[in-house]
């Protein structure tokens, strides 16, 4: 069976236009990939010399790390800094239990549970106006595994 040629130039197109899309939007990736973060996650030690891999699962010792240069951070950068309750947070963590494990993986809920008191502070100064987990078209799954790059 032969497929007619205006058939064949039709199917062509749609393919040539596809890969066309395809090399841009990989383009896109790449340059979104090599962008840099914000100067305070190398000047507080929040990246390392290790290639990105924001898919790997992330550990309780990497998230307290972020969010004790992020509480750093606010202290330095708005009115007021971090706030006790960050501090509070940031404070207990110093002083390790037998329960302790910074190897330990970290699920979405736990992540929530250590930004909320992140986000708390930038709502209340005006950087933002609500949490970005709430979605309620998207139900949380909150037993998940989180990864570094949802950190």
């Amino acid at each position: 069976m032969t497929i007619p040629r205006k058939k064949r130039d039709e199917t062509s197109a749609t393919l040539t236009q596809t890969l066309g899309l395809v090399l841009a939007m990989s383009g896109l990736v790449v340059l979104a990939a090599s962008a840099a973060g914000p100067d305070w996650w190398q000047a507080d030690g929040v990246l390392n010399s290790n290639p990105p891999n924001d898919y790997a699962p992330v550990n309780q010792g990497q998230l307290k790390n972020f969010v004790r240069a992020a509480t750093s951070e606010l202290d330095a950068s708005i009115p007021g800094g971090a706030g006790d309750p960050l501090h509070g947070l940031v404070a207990g963590w110093g002083t390790p239990t037998p329960q302790t494990d910074d190897y330990a993986p970290v699920n979405l809920g736990q992540l929530k549970a250590v930004a909320k008191p992140v986000y708390d502070r930038l709502i209340a100064v005006g950087y933002t106006n609500q949490y970005p987990w709430t979605n309620p078209g998207n139900p949380p799954n909150d037993y998940a595994p989180a990864n570094i790059g949802q950190v």
